[in-house]
């Protein structure tokens, strides 16, 4: 990384630290939840006593219950809470940086995950204590198929901009932590490389879909490393009590919700989004594409240091995938998704990319055109159902052919499919 010293922090807008987005609502949604169930418990507590002390067994009984339910729901509920997730991965500033400048140069990863099955009709019968036989009928699930794919790809590039630590607010407001919440966008960078993502998305389908009468279907997009709740501590000051074994305490004592106002109380909140660009034919780390995404290049801002990444390590460019360039024709069909290709800018006062409210958390799992009258939750008929056909076992290697020609086999290249079909002594 290159240093350049003496860059001036107040050109840059402030990390958005105090705004109430969607994720902020739902997990006040959650805590209040769980303050709910904690409520309930003081409660089923009380009754319980109540009804020891006036030997009245229904009441006994009756909060018995409700506080073995409760406690368990409200177990769950803390447990599963952000705040849990934050504690859990506490980090220094120092450390911050050195996660993100990694998570920066890290290729992401689509997934395709297909589960083949149907539904069938158990038929058994019990008999009770007095000898009578009773008929049941159960419907019950099975899985014959599974099948995981992950994109190849030639190249890609991060585009994430300038990150620093909102340092300011939290000095302003004398708080101890951050509570940084990273989100991830991944989208290819040409209407090319969106058309060769259609086309394997319609070929795994092709594969999958007539497997058996139903197919349950996710798209995954992912920056391997990257977690989403982290919490910095910024300085030397350590709270009293402050931790996640204070927090697991707290929670067996029923206090959690008191503890998550003691925690939030020495915290802000900042939210940062880390992009990536993806191209199937197309090194983006040649030097037009090098001068296109200059001003979208990942940047570190640590204490009025900025360190600027070289082009080179921003991005990563395949040895494995061997592209043709696209041919005119295939430029001409691309050109109708145009409009899925994000077109990144950076705000007036620099450092921070303009969101685009188009991309921001689609639906990945719907099929694919071809598809979209035979979705996975469609019952296919028997005569439509072909169980026995030629489905690769190891990896389809796409050699240079992105349109659904297979041209190659090669089972140790990391981005094949690691299908697994049910043994047949495992049906039922």
């Amino acid at each position: 990384m290159n240093n350049e010293s003496n860059i001036d922090i107040n050109k840059y807008p402030e990390p958005n630290s105090s705004s109430k987005n969607e994720k902020e609502n739902n997990e006040n949604c959650l805590s209040y939840v769980a303050f709910f169930f904690q409520v309930i418990i003081w409660i089923s507590i009380i009754l319980l006593i109540i009804g020891v002390i006036i030997n009245s067994d229904n009441m006994t009984l009756g909060g018995g219950i409700a506080l073995g339910v409760s406690y368990l729901i409200y177990i769950i509920l803390e447990f599963c809470s952000p705040i849990c997730k934050y504690l859990m991965n506490i980090n220094t500033d120092q450390r911050m940086y050195e996660k993100m400048g990694k998570l920066f140069i890290t290729p992401p990863v689509i997934n395709f995950y297909a589960e083949c099955y149907h539904y069938y009709t158990h038929h058994y019968t019990t008999r009770d204590s007095k000898g009578r036989i009773h008929h049941h009928t159960e419907r019950r699930k099975v899985v014959t198929h599974r099948d995981s794919y992950d994109l190849p790809y030639y190249s890609f590039k991060d585009v994430s901009g300038l990150f620093l630590l909102n340092l300011n607010q939290t000095k302003a407001k004398q708080k101890v932590y951050i509570k940084l919440y990273l989100k991830k966008e991944i989208n290819f960078s040409d209407p090319i490389s969106y058309s060769d993502y259609i086309n394997q998305k319609d070929l795994f389908w092709r594969r999958n879909r007539y497997l058996d009468s139903l197919m349950h279907f996710s798209e995954t997009r992912y920056i391997p490393g990257m977690k989403e709740y982290n919490l910095v501590k910024i300085g030397t000051y350590e709270p009293k009590f402050f931790g996640l074994s204070w927090y697991i305490l707290s929670v067996f004592l029923t206090i959690g919700g008191f503890y998550r106002k003691y925690v939030n109380s020495f915290c802000i909140s900042q939210t940062f989004k880390i992009r990536k660009l993806i191209s199937t034919r197309y090194n983006l780390l040649e030097p037009q594409y090098i001068q296109q995404y200059q001003p979208l290049m990942p940047q570190l801002n640590i204490i009025g240091q900025q360190y600027n990444y070289e082009p080179q390590n921003t991005g990563y460019c395949s040895n494995d995938v061997q592209p043709l360039l696209p041919t005119k024709e295939e430029i001409e069909q691309a050109e109708k998704y145009q409009d899925q290709i994000p077109n990144y800018g950076i705000t007036s006062n620099g450092g921070v990319i303009q969101d685009i409210p188009q991309f921001n958390d689609p639906n990945y799992n719907i099929p694919p055109p071809a598809f979209v009258s035979v979705g996975g939750d469609v019952n296919l008929n028997q005569n439509e159902i072909k169980p026995n056909q030629n489905i690769p076992m190891n990896h389809e290697y796409i050699n240079g052919d992105f349109n659904g020609n297979v041209t190659g086999n090669n089972p140790n290249d990391i981005n094949g499919i690691q299908a697994q079909n049910i043994q047949n002594n495992e049906f039922l």
